[in-house]
């Protein structure tokens, strides 16, 4: 589903936000509360500057009620996206967290629930919080006590360059590894699980991961930001069962010998047979994606695909 909402774009969506349990935001400028509240399990990342402060572009006192709510906060300087995931949807689009946003200037924003723009969403949105810095109690209270002289900023901070997220989709064929067969690329597991667990909010969520050698296209081409189907067998390799699509949340190479995939599990993420999916695929159309297929899925397929799980809810 892809909308177009325009003009007080939180106040439509303020409802469906509330319902979810979490939220993930890149917003520039926060100053307004009025329709939507980050609390436990959200998180915020967003320009909380001095300067930003001292042009009231952004709200000590917003973000003092977030923190004491249970939000983890972050501030990027320089930020300028305004980007909202809420449970399967994502809005993107020129409104900031304000008043002015809300009241008076003409916003537009696309809301969409296709899985391969919340992945990028969502990996941007990380990719955010790790260049960002923490807000605590002794950040507010610092902040708190700068004087707002309510001027536009300008900034002269030239804007470093930043690595394109993917957009592909991809279903990959899994085997299960036996645990006892790469144990000397454990440190690498383990610092990258590190790294990527503390991206997430869901303390209930677990990170997998699929290793990769040779050299095909999903090797070659697959990165943060891309969406994967993961399709692994079960019960020894007796069944194989298809996985609601994920993001690819980081890519690590290991000169040249494998490239691992990490990906957020979140709990009760939705499963089919086989059996089921290829159902599903036929009734769509799609007639190139087999039980050992490793590809590229085309937009259109892509789409497809992502109204399987939409009807299986």
């Amino acid at each position: 589903m892809d909308q177009i909402l325009t003009d007080n774009v939180w106040k439509q969506i303020a409802r469906q936000a509330c319902k979810e349990k979490r939220k993930y935001a890149a917003i520039a400028y926060v100053s307004n509360d009025q329709y939507v509240r980050f609390g436990k399990g959200d998180i915020l990342v967003c320009d909380v500057s001095d300067q930003a402060i001292r042009t009231g572009e952004t709200s000590p006192a917003v973000l003092l009620r977030f923190f004491k709510a249970g939000a983890q906060l972050f501030s990027r300087p320089n930020l300028h996206a305004k980007i909202m995931v809420f449970g399967k949807n994502v809005l993107i689009g020129s409104c900031n967290l304000s008043d002015s946003s809300a009241t008076s200037l003409r916003e537009a924003a696309l809301l969409s629930s296709r899985s391969v723009i919340r992945s990028q969403a969502v990996a941007f949105i990380h990719r955010s919080r790790e260049e960002a810095e923490p807000i605590d109690r002794h950040f507010l209270e610092r902040i708190r006590k700068i004087k707002v002289l309510r001027r536009r900023p300008v900034s002269l901070v030239r804007r470093s360059r930043a690595r394109p997220l993917g957009n592909r989709t991809w279903v990959v064929r899994t085997e299960d590894l036996d645990p006892n067969r790469f144990k000397d690329e454990e440190k690498w597991v383990e610092r990258a699980v590190k790294e990527v667990k503390q991206r997430l909010a869901d303390p209930e969520s677990e990170i997998s991961w699929i290793r990769w050698t040779g050299h095909d296209g999903f090797r070659k081409l697959a990165k943060e930001g891309d969406t994967i189907i993961d399709m692994g067998s079960s019960q020894r390799g007796k069944r194989v069962v298809v996985s609601a699509p994920t993001a690819i949340l980081k890519r690590q190479d290991r000169q040249k010998k494998w490239t691992r995939f990490y990906f957020e599990v979140t709990k009760g993420r939705r499963k089919m047979s086989w059996t089921n999916f290829g159902r599903n695929l036929k009734r769509l159309g799609i007639k190139n994606i087999k039980k050992n297929s490793t590809r590229e899925l085309s937009r259109r397929d892509a789409a497809l695909v992502d109204t399987v799980w939409e009807e299986s809810e």
